[in-house]
């Protein structure tokens, strides 16, 4: 077939240029693969209703780790926590894996321990394990305090807090796992500010109302990739396409606050993270009494 002389010049133009277009997509490629497994630290700021502490409380969100390996003996998590200045770790699910060897999330957790309270829920991955129970107990031996649908209450800066968790509800009834969350709330103490962690962010509607006055979760992994400039994932797991829950941070009614992680896990993953950093959350619970209140 003879082309006009317009399309002959133009299909030599592409083949004298295609290798190099085709090179340049893909050293950008890697780069954007690159960059993407390169953490960082978000910070968010989130009210604290009815709190009259003198100073913010400095929260670490720590989501699923998925055993992933962050420098020898994790320093470089640790390092990253250490510049973050928490108050409390919060560790809301899939720090181990169930492919993964155990060695180097006890590893982040032991030295993480030794530095601050941390409080951990469990995540699917770690039930998908089937070592669960294992699990949670060389998770308590690291000095961490393990959350199933209960309360503790911590007194930090001047702050008066129910620290509350529930399990993941993989293999569990929908009704059993609500009456972890019924339990969480029953174990609140009048007067304490109530966080939450849950793993899965898309049973955040059944947090509503229950007076906690944040919820942490992770799980969705960013959407795993990310629509540059937009902050939209492509999937995440239980949500689907174009998920509504993959990061950042929502208000679930007037006193509570959501906040979902978008996880650390890197090497884990089926298939690569892009334009989606590795997250390490700090959030910063920030007083606001009551308008109530006397002054």
């Amino acid at each position: 077939m003879k082309f006009p002389g317009n399309i002959r010049r133009l299909l030599r133009a592409l083949r004298r240029w295609h290798a190099p277009v085709l090179a340049a997509l893909g050293v950008l490629g890697a780069a954007a693969w690159a960059w993407s497994w390169v953490p960082e630290t978000t910070v968010v700021r989130v009210p604290a209703a009815g709190v009259s502490a003198a100073a913010p409380l400095r929260l670490a969100l720590v989501s699923d780790l998925h055993s992933c390996r962050y420098g020898k003996g994790q320093k470089d998590l640790i390092d990253r926590l250490e510049a973050a200045s928490p108050d409390l770790v919060m560790l809301a699910g899939d720090i181990l894996d169930d492919k993964l060897p155990d060695d180097r999330g006890l590893a982040f957790l032991e030295e993480a321990a030794k530095r601050w309270p941390c409080f951990y829920v469990s995540g699917n991955h770690e039930f998908w394990s089937r070592r669960i129970g294992g699990m949670k107990d060389a998770i308590r031996a690291c000095g961490v305090r393990v959350l199933e649908g209960e309360c503790v209450p911590v007194d930090c800066k001047g702050w008066r807090l129910d620290v509350c968790g529930v399990d993941d509800p993989t293999y569990m009834a929908r009704s059993d796992w609500l009456a972890q969350l019924d339990a969480a709330q029953a174990g609140r103490t009048d007067g304490r500010w109530g966080v939450l962690l849950s793993h899965r962010p898309e049973r955040a509607d059944d947090c509503r109302g229950r007076g906690f006055g944040l919820v942490l979760s992770g799980h969705a992994h960013g959407g795993q990739i990310r629509i540059p400039f937009t902050g939209r994932g492509l999937y995440a797991p239980d949500q689907g396409f174009w998920p509504a829950l993959v990061g950042g941070i929502r208000g679930l009614d007037a006193d509570t606050t959501l906040v979902v992680g978008r996880g650390l896990a890197r090497e884990s993953n089926p298939y690569p993270r892009f334009f989606n950093r590795p997250e390490l959350v700090l959030v910063v619970a920030e007083p606001a009494p009551s308008p109530l209140a006397p002054p």
